[in-house]
Formats: structure tokens, sequence, C-alpha cells
């Protein structure tokens, strides 16, 4: 899968591995050449991405979060009217683009995984902590394992692909709807959108 990555995020912000209420911005950003060429437009999509950025739970291994390389994803997640342009963001050289080891996925959302795509996603998840879960019991909800959404597909014969389904819930924090609302029962959010989907 294509993503973008913040450049120096680890240098400017000092919140790890986790979601901060809110990011620094540095004064220095005015004393900087490529961000002043920015169209103002671009300034206010760049600060938009990086507040994105700071609720992401996929990391580069060199601890910058990772976005997904969509447009008009990214635009209409900040809640941006008008659509987000990455080009000169990436030419700017304030974001850069990053290609995941583990997109050997299929572009179908419905296609069966294979047992190579599933080792891939698992090495990736692991590395990422994808796989954690909290304790059950405590009437919180729990994400699911890879492993227990594989299961839960192919019991249901419904040829969802397992893999997409969790990188894209643990990607946006196992949230659901347009309000982002926090999901209840992923087993429903299987049958109600990726199975018709």
């Amino acid at each position: 899968m294509k993503y973008i990555r913040v450049k120096n995020w680890k240098k400017h912000q000092h919140y790890k591995g986790r979601t901060p209420p809110w990011i620094k911005l540095h004064a220095a950003l005015l004393d900087d050449y490529g961000f002043e060429c920015l169209s103002d437009i671009n300034k206010i999509q760049l600060v938009a991405i990086w507040l994105l950025a700071s609720r992401s739970r996929d990391y580069h291994p060199e601890g910058d979060p990772l976005l997904p390389h969509d447009e008009a994803y990214l635009s209409k997640k900040s809640g941006l009217k008008s659509k987000i342009d990455l080009t000169p963001l990436l030419s700017s050289g304030f974001l850069i683009s990053y290609h995941s080891a583990s997109a050997t996925l299929a572009t179908d959302k419905h296609s069966a995984p294979t047992d190579l795509d599933l080792e891939a996603y698992k090495e990736e998840a692991d590395k990422k902590e994808l796989l954690v879960s909290r304790p059950k019991g405590n009437g919180r909800f729990t994400p699911p394992t890879l492993e227990d959404v594989v299961e839960y597909c192919k019991g249901r014969s419904n040829n969802v692909d397992a893999i997409k389904f969790h990188a894209y819930y643990s990607a946006n924090g196992w949230r659901v709807g347009k309000a982002g609302l926090p999901m209840k029962d992923w087993k429903a959010a299987v049958v109600a959108t990726w199975e018709k989907g």
C-alpha cells in the first residue's frame, strides 16, 4: 500500500505512541523557504495533514506516522472542502512517499487473501503492534486479532479480505460511520458493510 509520512515528525512532536490533544507548530516554520513557497491553501492542507498524522496508529520504521496516499480520503478526514493536493507537499519535502512492503494485497476488498499476503500482513502488524487487544470482560470494545477476523470470514464463506478489513479499522482506530464513532461490534461491520459492499 502506498502511504505518505510526515518528515521529521519525531523531532518536532513529543507525543509518542498516543493521540495528542494538540500538535506543536514551530514558529521557525515562518523562516522555512519551502513553507513560504507553498500556496496558502497548501499551507492549510499541510497543517490538516499534520493533525491527521497525530491520530495515526501506523508508523514508519523511523517513527514518523503514516497516512494513506489518498487525496480524497485525506480531504474527507480533515474536513476540508477543497481537495488536498499532495504533489506540492511531497515536492517541497514536508511529506515523503512511502510504499509498504506488505503492499502485495489485492485491490478488491472482497477478494480472499493468500497465505503469502496473510504472512506479510502479520509481520507488518506485529511490528506496528496492531494485534494487541485489551483484556476481555471490562465492558469495552476489544479489537479482534487478525486471526479472529480470518476465522470469522472463513466461517461465513463471504470472501471478505480479512487483511484489508483489519488494516482499515486498525488504521482508523476501530471507528465507524461518518461521525467516526467507536466500533461496538466488529462482526456486525463485516456483515453490514464489507459483505454487502
